[in-house]
């Protein structure tokens, strides 16, 4: 039993470390195809609150843009 209620304060001691774990800046990355950064083809967002938007294909070529402080 004891080891039970010291399992259960250590997950909600690791819940409340991830909730405050938040990133200092959004931003958005746009993948290109080639080095000419001529062609689209895949882009990826990162949020203030720490989520993570992908579409596309992710590339050498890329250009991170709209940073923001969160």
């Amino acid at each position: 039993m004891k080891l039970g209620k010291i399992m259960f304060a250590g997950a909600g001691m690791l819940v409340a470390a991830v909730a405050f774990a938040r990133p200092d800046y959004g931003y958005t990355t746009t993948y290109y195809a080639d080095a000419t950064y001529g062609t689209v083809v895949g882009e990826s967002e990162f949020t203030c609150s720490g989520r993570w938007f992908r579409s596309g294909v992710e590339t050498d070529y890329f250009v991170i843009s709209n940073e923001n402080k969160c």
